[in-house]
């Protein structure tokens, strides 16, 4: 029987938030695996995330020891960078019950998970996981599927930065799931680049499908969004602006 939760507790995780890979790739996925896969619940694209370590059921008061242990260890990390491996049945080595997009290993992530693993298990929560394959999990079978040969798609996405982890809520409803963020940890060690700007994690450095042309999405730094906020604000609010013609 499926247990009921505490009404004053949370489900909580700790992951790197990823953003979403665009519609037309993933639709394409599941078209070309539609016939393999039949019985397929494909993840919402914005609950996109790469587990780094599982604590189930928290309650209020282990939260709040759970952030502050949190930020004490990750206030000193790095900053690293993360490399797309490939598409996989998941999990490896088993009966697959999802499909993964795999990263390759990482030392910098490997250890991460260790520091976090290492200060939790210190007395703040008496049981949780750590996940040491980075990966998104980006669909889940219903029935049981037999097939172990890798999976064929020609999904390429650019190395993920990591400057930052977000602690997530689980809410689950009968028709869908999703993912609140509860806290955000920023790191504040020295980056290995761009150690002057802060920049909003972007994935995606192309999407090539069937021969089509690769589209391109940069990465934004926020003082970038915030200095065309501005300029949009003055535009918009001085009345002596005139918009030029755009021939």
């Amino acid at each position: 029987r499926r247990q009921t939760m505490n009404p004053k507790s949370l489900r909580l995780f700790l992951g790197i938030p990823i953003p979403p890979i665009p519609t037309s790739s993933l639709f394409s996925l599941k078209t070309d695996r539609g016939e393999t896969f039949p019985d397929t619940r494909w993840t919402n694209s914005e609950n996109y995330h790469i587990t780094v370590s599982f604590f189930g059921e928290v309650t209020e008061e282990q939260q709040s020891g759970l952030i502050t242990c949190l930020d004490a260890v990750l206030k000193a990390q790095k900053s690293f960078r993360l490399s797309f491996d490939s598409i996989i049945l998941a999990p490896p080595r088993r009966s697959p019950r999802m499909i993964w997009a795999s990263f390759r290993e990482s030392p910098e992530y490997k250890n991460l998970v260790t520091r976090v693993e290492s200060a939790i298990g210190d007395g703040i929560l008496p049981k949780f996981t750590t996940e040491f394959h980075p990966h998104v999990t980006l669909a889940r079978f219903k029935k049981k599927v037999e097939r172990r040969a890798p999976i064929d798609h020609q999904l390429v996405l650019e190395d993920i930065p990591v400057d930052y982890l977000q602690l997530f809520n689980v809410q689950v409803t009968p028709s869908s799931r999703s993912y609140i963020p509860v806290h955000t940890f920023h790191f504040n060690g020295i980056s290995q680049e761009n150690e002057s700007e802060e920049y909003i994690p972007s994935p995606l450095k192309k999407i090539r499908l069937d021969g089509d042309e690769p589209t391109f999405s940069p990465l934004i730094s926020p003082s970038k969004v915030q200095e065309l906020s501005e300029n949009l604000s003055i535009q918009t609010t001085n009345p002596s602006y005139e918009p030029q013609e755009i021939s």
